[in-house]
C-alpha cells in the first residue's frame, strides 16, 4: 500500500538552505535513509520601514513609511489599552561614572522569557556627562549583542544629572522570548560618560566594549561593584479589540488620517503588497492633542529617587539632616 505523508518543518529562516532525508520505521526496524532533497526557503516579503505619524492635530495625522512595494494597506483605530513596564537593573541613584576617554560602548541585556511586551518604544539613560553618540537595540545574543539592529537613534546628552528618555520614531517590534540588548555608544564627549549605581547585581547589567564587537562584564574588566543606569520601556497593544478603519492598495508612501477625535490614543499599521503576497504588518502609535491646545497635566514621580519635603528631586540619597521623601514615604535623616 502506498501512503503519502506530509511533514511540516518549523523554525527555518528565510533564504536558508535545508537538506532533508526520510526513512521508514516499522516496529523496531528502520530502513536506510532515502536520498537527500536539498532546497532553499524563499525570501521573506520585505516590510515597510520608518513607519511614523507626524503633523498630528486634534482631528488628523499623517502616516508615512519607507518601502518600494507595489502598494500598501493601512489600518488604524483607537488604542484599546494594554500593558507597559520599564525594564531596569539600577536603583535610581548614581554613584559615579565610567568610560575609556573616547569611543565607548555600554549595554544591558534583559534575558528572553524574563520580560513582557511586544514593542519597545523608548529607552532611558542617566545623563551624567555631556556627550554625543547613538543608542542601538538588538534582540539576540547571549554574551554579545547579535543579529540585526532593530532600532537606532542618535543622542546628545548635556550632563543634566537625571534620566533622559530616548523615544523611537515608531514602536520597535521585539520577541520577548529572546534576549533584548540596549546598547549606548559615545562617539565624542566626556571621558566618563556611563553612569553607574552601586552594587554589581545581575551580570547582564554591566556589559562593556571598546569596539562594539568584543564584550566583557565590566567587573571582569577590572571595575567591580557597579551596574549601568540604562532602562527600556516595553508595551503590549491589545489589538484584538481595536475597531479598524482600513484603506487598501495605497500607491504612495504616505496616508492622511482625518476625522480623528481629540485627546485620543491611536494605533496604526501598514503592510506592503507584492505580486503574490504581502508582508507582515508593522505598527506605530500616537495621541491626538486637545482641541483647546491645553492637555491635562501629568505628574511623573520616580519612586527610586529621593525628594526634599518641598518636592525637589535629589541626585542621590541625602546625607544631611532633614526630612525627605522616598518611595512615597517620609524619612528623617539624623546625620
Amino acid at each position: 500500500m502506498l501512503l503519502t505523508l506530509l511533514c511540516f518543518i518549523g523554525g527555518a529562516r528565510a533564504q536558508h538552505e535545508l537538506t532533508v532525508k526520510v526513512r521508514a520505521v516499522v516496529g523496531s526496524e528502520r530502513s536506510y535513509w532515502s536520498d537527500a532533497i536539498n532546497f532553499t526557503t524563499p525570501t521573506q516579503f520585505p516590510k515597510p520601514t520608518d513607519f511614523a505619524a507626524s503633523s498630528i492635530t486634534p482631528n488628523s495625522a499623517e502616516l508615512s513609511w519607507t518601502g518600494s512595494a507595489d502598494s500598501y494597506d493601512v489600518r488604524y483605530g483607537v488604542h484599546a489599552g494594554g500593558e507597559s513596564s520599564w525594564l531596569k537593573y539600577d536603583d535610581g541613584t548614581s554613584a559615579t561614572s565610567i568610560g575609556a576617554g573616547g569611543s565607548f560602548y555600554w549595554a544591558v541585556m534583559f534575558p528572553g522569557g524574563t520580560y513582557t511586551g511586544e514593542y519597545l518604544t523608548k529607552v532611558a539613560n542617566y545623563d551624567v556627562a555631556a556627550m554625543t553618540g547613538s543608542v542601538f537595540i538588538l534582540n539576540d545574543g547571549d554574551t554579545a549583542p547579535s543579529g540585526s539592529v532593530i532600532g537606532t537613534k542618535d543622542i546628545e546628552f548635556t550632563g543634566s544629572g537625571e534620566f533622559v528618555e530616548v523615544v523611537f520614531d515608531s514602536p520597535l517590534t521585539i520577541d520577548n522570548s529572546k534576549n533584548l540588548w540596549v546598547v549606548f555608544y559615545q562617539a565624542s564627549g566626556a571621558p566618563y560618560p556611563a553612569a553607574v549605581c552601586a552594587g554589581e547585581g545581575d551580570a547582564n547589567a554591566r556589559w562593556v566594549s571598546l569596539d562594539g564587537n568584543e564584550w566583557l562584564d565590566v567587573a571582569a574588566a577590572g571595575v567591580p561593584g557597579y551596574r549601568w543606569m540604562i532602562r527600556a520601556y516595553t508595551e503590549t497593544y491589545d489589538l484584538d479589540d481595536v475597531t479598524w478603519t482600513t484603506k487598501n492598495a495605497i500607491t504612495e508612501n504616505t496616508y492622511q488620517l482625518t476625522g480623528l477625535s481629540e485627546s485620543t490614543s491611536y494605533v496604526a499599521q501598514v503592510r506592503a503588497n507584492y505580486d503574490t503576497d504581502h508582508s507582515a504588518w508593522i505598527l506605530t502609535s500616537f495621541t491626538t492633542p486637545s482641541a483647546s491646545g491645553i492637555n491635562a497635566p501629568t505628574i511623573s514621580v520616580d519612586n527610586d529617587a529621593w525628594y526634599t519635603i518641598d518636592g525637589r528631586k535629589l541626585d542621590k540619597k541625602p546625607v544631611t539632616k532633614g526630612l525627605y521623601i522616598h518611595n512615597g514615604k517620609k524619612f528623617v535623616m539624623e546625620h
